[in-house]
């Protein structure tokens, strides 16, 4: 069985679902309504960040919990979701694709932001492709 390619992914994720948090983690607290996003929400999140402007994963997480009337949004699988399609995204811009048909990871990944140390790729390209496509 191979591996999923990370456009797979993205679009053939589990739908998003909310659940109730059963522990404190993070800064989620026991009894909290949680969402847990599928990847495709987080991906359809960072393509309509406008261009010239940068959100964070805290902003992508309050926007899921406001979305889906949830009192939080999972940290982690935020983190993985914003990692997995910056990937993609910087798959598709090595591959040639234009930046007007690519996630543009690069306005919620920051060179300096945790999910940036988890990322394959040069954590320079972020500020360069910000610089170039805003």
């Amino acid at each position: 069985m191979s591996k999923k390619t990370y456009k797979e992914r993205i679009f053939q994720s589990r739908p998003s679902k909310t659940d109730i948090v059963p522990k404190d983690f993070a800064d989620c607290k026991a009894g909290q309504t949680i969402i847990i996003p599928s990847f495709t929400d987080i991906y359809d999140y960072i393509q309509h960040i406008p261009a010239g402007e940068r959100r964070s994963v805290k902003d992508l997480r309050q926007f899921l919990a406001q979305k889906y009337g949830a009192d939080v949004a999972c940290p982690i699988v935020c983190g993985m979701g914003v990692r997995i399609c910056a990937e993609y995204g910087y798959e598709q811009y090595s591959q040639g694709d234009s930046l007007e048909t690519i996630v543009p990871f690069w306005r919620i990944i920051d060179e300096k932001s945790p999910t940036a140390k988890k990322i394959t790729f040069d954590k320079a390209i972020l500020s360069h492709l910000h610089q170039l496509a805003g």
